[in-house]
């Protein structure tokens, strides 16, 4: 089970996520968002954003 700072560090990382997420969406559309920007925009690892690929 992790602890309760861990929790809080998640659900921070999720935010920040979401909110570069929706700010790159709105600046260059959803055709060109990348994962690694969106990572960029956050200040996070580039690992920590969950991404699915068509190739």
């Amino acid at each position: 089970m992790p602890k309760a700072g861990a929790q809080r560090s998640v659900i921070s990382s999720r935010e920040k996520l979401l909110a570069a997420a929706a700010e790159l969406i709105a600046e260059v559309g959803w055709g060109g968002v990348r994962s690694r920007t969106v990572a960029e925009r956050a200040g996070l690892n580039n690992a920590l954003v969950p991404t699915t690929s068509t190739r």
